[in-house]
């Protein structure tokens, strides 16, 4: 996070991934809020909006993502809501 971050409302989601756990290891004690994937389906628009009116943060870095290739095969649906919808 750069000095121009510092006080505004971050939103992180996937925080529990490579990139995301990366990203919050990078903070700098920055005003960050978490949503990790079991705790956000990314995959209900209504449940995005609804977090996203509630938080109302001022920057959204989405880092989740759908890792599990052979599951991918048999879910194809959920990954590409995960990885390009979301």
């Amino acid at each position: 996070m750069t000095h121009r971050d510092a006080g505004k409302k971050i939103f992180l989601v996937g925080d529990r991934g490579q990139l995301g756990s990366q990203v919050l290891a990078q903070s700098g004690g920055a005003n960050i809020i978490l949503a990790s994937d079991y705790q956000l389906d990314l995959t209900s628009p209504s449940a995005l909006k609804n977090i996203l009116d509630e938080i109302q943060p001022e920057v959204l870095i989405n880092c989740a993502a759908y890792t599990a290739v052979d599951k991918a095969e048999s879910e194809p649906d959920k990954a590409y809501n995960i990885n390009a919808e979301a």
